[in-house]
């Protein structure tokens, strides 16, 4: 996987955002400081958008690991301008979403080993029931 797609997929792992979400974030909404993380707007098929319901919006903790890859993260971007995408592609735009799951997603879980049964099936989305489950484990002790 890309140095610079890893922080992607620990985010997308470690804080359940949809897709249009994390590629949506823009630097401005990353406050180290306070060690919080913005959701304000989604992209879908390369246009900012807000996000999928009002509950949508909200406020994310960064916990000490994500808040370090993302620091990381930024020092390797070429973007780091406020209005800066997190995650830019070379023309700093938002990468689209379903070339990182053709070009980027599929061929990691095929060197994993990982089968796909189904054509779309084990998205993106999987990171956000992942996160979901991590939750619940950690609320239910």
């Amino acid at each position: 996987m890309p140095p610079n797609l890893r922080a992607l997929v620990v985010l997308l792992y470690l804080t359940g955002l949809r897709i249009g979400e994390a590629l949506a974030l823009k630097w401005s909404d990353v406050d180290f400081e306070q060690s919080k993380l913005y959701v304000r707007r989604s992209v879908w098929r390369g246009k900012e958008q807000s996000p999928k319901s009002r509950r949508s919006i909200r406020a994310k903790h960064l916990l000490g690991g994500l808040q370090r890859v993302l620091q990381s993260h930024r020092e390797l971007c070429i973007g780091r301008e406020p209005d800066g995408y997190v995650f830019a592609n070379l023309a700093g735009r938002s990468y689209d979403p379903d070339d990182l799951r053709r070009r980027v997603l599929y061929p990691a879980m095929q060197r994993a080993g990982i089968e796909r049964k189904h054509a779309r099936a084990y998205g993106f989305h999987l990171f956000r029931h992942s996160a979901g489950s991590q939750m619940q484990q950690v609320t239910a002790t």
